[in-house]
């Protein structure tokens, strides 16, 4: 409990301190320990159409952070990058679009 605690403090620390132009994401995972545990896999080996669709996005780094069902997503990105953009190829792109629906479940 204490490092669940500590790692939430240290995490809202981060993110309070992360500039304002530095794209930030959340959002809440199912409060099911067999799913965190499924979603986690899956990003252990992200699929290379993924990660080829992030870098031509013009995302540079993607950090992801899970503090209980909370996922917190910090990307640094290029000037090219808008999120506008990053959706329009997301659904042009097949694997994508799998890759999110694989996602929902978690979610």
């Amino acid at each position: 409990m204490i490092t669940g605690i500590f790692l939430l403090v240290a995490a809202l620390i981060y993110f309070a301190h992360l500039p304002e132009v530095q794209p930030q994401e959340k959002l809440d995972l199912k409060d099911d320990p067999k799913l965190i545990a499924e979603y986690r896999r899956y990003h252990e080996k992200i699929w290379p159409e993924i990660t080829k669709s992030i870098k031509h996005a013009g995302i540079v780094d993607l950090e992801i952070y899970l503090l209980d069902t909370r996922m917190f997503m910090v990307m640094e990105v290029d000037e090219q990058f808008s999120f506008e953009k990053k959706a329009r190829a997301d659904r042009e792109n097949p694997k994508v679009r799998e890759s999110e629906e694989l996602m929902w479940k978690f979610q």
